[in-house]
């Protein structure tokens, strides 16, 4: 029943990518107007955090307590919560007016506040695997690692910061754009030894839970950049495409504690 939960889940996150995908492609192919297209991402996006949020919660339950595994579950389960909370305050505007929220809004601070959460989620599955006797590399030269992805990454998206931080916004909007990213680059580099653990497990079940693990956290480092670009430039022409990748974001992070649930459950 949960690996058909999983498959439902999947099913869902890429129809509604596709979706969204068309409407880059060809943005007059499918008959929605401006509201219906708010509606959709709004309640799309609030479904899978929601189902992210609860499902992290109850994977956290597999575990004894006050180990580091159930720790990062409920750490992604807050950060994903936050992340809904903020969604859901966007809705207000996008459902009960028709129109997009402004920026800033008062969603922006249960965004920032729910990536704190995920950092330390991911942090907190390597360390669990670290103490479960997984064959990982030494703390000095995972931190060496992390040091080195966070600062090849920083080089790779300075560039399209400056252009951001010179934009025409007031102080509060460019520093909110520019905090995400830079709070990206913090998520990337646990982000990383996320990937490596995937990739070291070989195929099975487990693999699932890490490889969601860090789609999840790919997805919304590129759609925070997509984003911030659009919050600043008024680029309505990455408007879909910031919706695919949070979609494929929430739908992967929300996958992740499924896929956990079904390993317990096999």
């Amino acid at each position: 029943m949960i690996r058909f939960r999983e498959h439902l889940l999947l099913g869902f996150t890429l129809v509604l990518s596709a979706v969204f995908a068309t409407r880059l492609a060809a943005p007059t192919y499918l008959p929605l107007g401006a509201r219906d297209w708010m509606v959709l991402a709004a309640v799309g996006k609030i479904l899978l955090l929601g189902l992210g949020a609860v499902a992290s919660w109850s994977a956290s339950a597999l575990f004894p307590p006050e180990t580091g595994v159930r720790r990062a579950w409920r750490s992604l389960g807050i950060g994903l919560a936050s992340f809904g909370v903020g969604q859901s305050i966007l809705a207000v505007y996008q459902i009960g007016s028709g129109v997009s929220a402004p920026f800033p809004s008062p969603a922006e601070i249960f965004y920032l506040a729910a990536y704190p959460f995920l950092i330390a989620s991911l942090f907190g599955f390597v360390q669990a695997c670290r103490e479960g006797g997984w064959p990982l590399g030494e703390p000095a030269e995972d931190r060496r690692r992390m040091f080195w992805t966070a600062f090849i990454a920083f080089l790779a998206v300075a560039p399209a910061l400056v252009p951001i931080a010179r934009s025409q916004d007031s102080l509060l909007a460019k520093a909110i754009n520019l905090t995400y990213p830079l709070l990206d680059l913090a998520l990337l580099a646990p982000a990383w030894l996320v990937l490596r653990v995937a990739l070291r497990l070989l195929g099975g079940q487990v693999q699932r839970v890490w490889l969601a693990l860090f789609s999840g956290a790919f997805a919304l480092i590129l759609g925070d950049l997509a984003f911030s670009y659009l919050a600043s430039f008024a680029a309505p022409a990455l408007d879909p495409a910031v919706d695919v990748l949070y979609i494929l974001s929430y739908g992967a992070f929300a996958l992740a504690p499924l896929a956990q649930r079904s390993i317990a459950s096999s």
